[in-house]
């Protein structure tokens, strides 16, 4: 897990005039983590595409520049008020996203959101994990349903392929 920095002058005067109270944390986190994109990126390589309104996305925060699609990435935050509570919940939109763009989708997670102590966190399930769709991640997910149907799906299939191996090597 990488850690973020928020101790900047402009992050942390923002931190303590802004704390907020629980049922606003969501937006105030969000603006927190669209703060400390734009101040590693550039504003103008930033979109919070949840400013005004919730987009259904499965993303938050879209970092990219219209020359390169390379450049681009995708960034979903999670809150939590606790700094003790490590999972939270994901949708099946947002995890089939995940496992679409691999390192370029990024989950950071915020502990102690709303206060002037939030802490920021990377979490590492990117890059290889999201290419085998296997995750260490302590997540809870929205539909257990649509994912127990698709693992019972790749089950069936890996299933299929064993009997169709052995069938091949009793053929021999």
């Amino acid at each position: 897990m990488e850690s973020v920095d928020l101790c900047s002058s402009g992050m942390s005067d923002w931190l303590q005039r802004n704390s907020k109270q629980p049922s606003e944390t969501s937006r105030w986190t969000e603006e927190l983590v669209y703060r400390k994109v734009c101040e590693l990126y550039g504003e103008a390589n930033v979109d919070w595409v949840n400013r005004s309104e919730e987009a259904g996305r499965p993303y938050d925060i879209w970092v990219g520049s219209s020359q390169s699609d390379a450049a681009e990435l995708f960034v979903e935050v999670k809150s939590t008020t606790s700094v003790t509570k490590h999972f939270f919940e994901i949708s099946t939109a947002e995890l089939d996203f995940l496992h679409g763009k691999g390192e370029r989708y990024e989950i950071w997670r915020v502990y102690h959101a709303g206060t002037s102590h939030a802490l920021v966190a990377i979490l590492p399930n990117r890059g290889e994990n999201s290419r085998k769709k296997r995750s260490d991640l302590p997540i809870y997910l929205k539909n257990p349903c649509r994912v127990l149907q698709m693992f019972l799906v790749m089950l069936q299939k890996c299933f299929l392929c064993c009997i169709a191996f052995t069938f091949l090597l009793l053929c021999e």
